[in-house]
């Protein structure tokens, strides 16, 4: 794929479709962080993997998918 030859309009249209990708992965992280345990003192295994979900939900992809939109407008 070359990426260095596209034009505006193109650009835009790949960012949305990245900007879905990154929605579909937020849901999924969501849906697996729910049906993992809630932390209860020393963390697990599976406790520490919901906090880290939760960690990177709130601290990455939120915030990317929201500049992306803000971009789009």
């Amino acid at each position: 794929m070359d990426f260095g030859a596209t034009r505006p309009a193109d650009t835009r249209s790949r960012v949305r479709a990245a900007v879905e990708v990154l929605e579909r992965a937020q849901d999924l992280l969501q849906e697996i962080a729910a049906g993992l345990p809630e932390e209860d003192g020393e963390p697990d295994g599976e406790v520490s993997l919901r906090s880290v979900i939760e960690c990177v939900l709130v601290d990455s992809l939120r915030p990317t998918i929201r500049d992306l939109r803000a971009v789009l407008v």
